[in-house]
C-alpha cells in the first residue's frame, strides 16, 4: 500500500519529537551516558538499575532515541578530551554535569599548572568548535584522591579488555590487575605479590605459565 505524503510528514514529525524528548532525558540524566560507546541492548542491560529508577521521566518508546542521544553525547565528549581520566574523575564527583562535557583545565591551586600541588582544580564544559558552551563545573580535589581515583580508572579499563575466565584464573593463581609495587614498569600490569613478579596485563596465558600454571580448558594457554 502506498503511503501519502501527508502520513509520511506525520511520522517524521512523530521521529522528530521522540528524539527531542530522549534528547531531554539524557540532558536531565547524564548518568545514562556510559564512559564509552554501547549497543542498544548492552545500553539497556547497563543502565537498567537508573532507567527503572527514572521510568517517571520517560515512556518507553523514548529508549531507542535516549541511547542515540547517548552515543551523541559519548561522540562529543571523545572528540576532544585532553584528559578522560579528569573527566571521568569529575562526572564521579559532580554527577549532574553533562554527560557530553570534558575536563578543559587542570590547574594547581597556587594559580599554576602543576597537578602535584596538594590540591588540583578540575574545570569541565561542554565544547563546541572549541568554544565553551553554557554551563561550566568546577571542582577542587586532593592531589591524593585524584592519583588514587586515576590509578583505579586504569584499573578498571585495562580489567575490561581481560576475558573473564582469564581474570578467574588469574586471580586463583595469586596474580592481580595494578601497578608495579617498585615502579620500574609504568602502566597497568598483572601483579604476583607472592612472588615479586610482573606481567603485561594483556597476557594472563603467559603469566600463568611463568608460574607453572594454566588456564583450564584454555587451548591458547602456552605449556607450564
Amino acid at each position: 500500500m502506498t503511503r501519502t505524503r501527508e502520513e509520511n510528514a506525520r511520522d517524521a514529525m512523530h521521529d522528530e519529537e521522540l528524539r527531542e524528548a530522549g534528547q531531554d532525558v539524557i540532558l536531565r540524566l547524564p548518568k545514562l551516558v556510559p564512559d564509552d560507546h554501547m549497543e542498544f541492548e548492552d545500553w539497556l542491560a547497563w543502565a537498567s538499575e537508573d532507567l527503572e529508577a527514572n521510568q517517571k521521566h520517560y515512556d518507553d518508546d523514548y529508549l531507542p532515541y535516549m541511547h542515540e542521544a547517548a552515543e551523541t553525547a559519548i561522540f562529543r565528549r571523545n572528540a576532544f578530551d585532553p584528559w578522560p581520566a579528569f573527566t571521568r574523575a569529575l562526572r564521579t564527583m559532580i554527577p549532574e554535569m553533562a554527560a557530553d562535557a570534558v575536563v578543559y583545565e587542570v590547574e594547581g591551586d597556587d594559580g599554576g599548572r602543576n597537578i602535584n600541588c596538594p590540591n588540583t582544580i578540575l574545570t569541565a564544559a561542554r565544547l563546541l568548535n572549541g568554544q565553551i558552551e553554557g554551563e561550566v563545573w568546577s571542582k577542587s580535589v586532593s592531589k591524593e584522591w585524584l592519583r588514587d581515583f586515576c590509578l583505579a580508572d586504569e584499573i578498571a579499563l585495562a580489567k575490561m579488555g581481560i576475558p573473564e575466565d582469564h581474570l578467574v584464573a588469574a586471580s586463583a593463581a595469586g596474580w592481580r590487575v595494578g601497578h608495579d609495587p617498585k615502579d620500574a614498569v609504568p602502566g597497568v600490569v598483572l601483579v604476583h605479590d607472592d612472588l615479586e613478579r610482573v606481567w603485561p596485563v594483556d597476557d594472563v596465558p603467559g603469566a600463568m605459565a611463568d608460574i607453572g600454571s594454566a588456564i583450564e580448558n584454555d587451548t591458547d594457554s602456552p605449556e607450564p
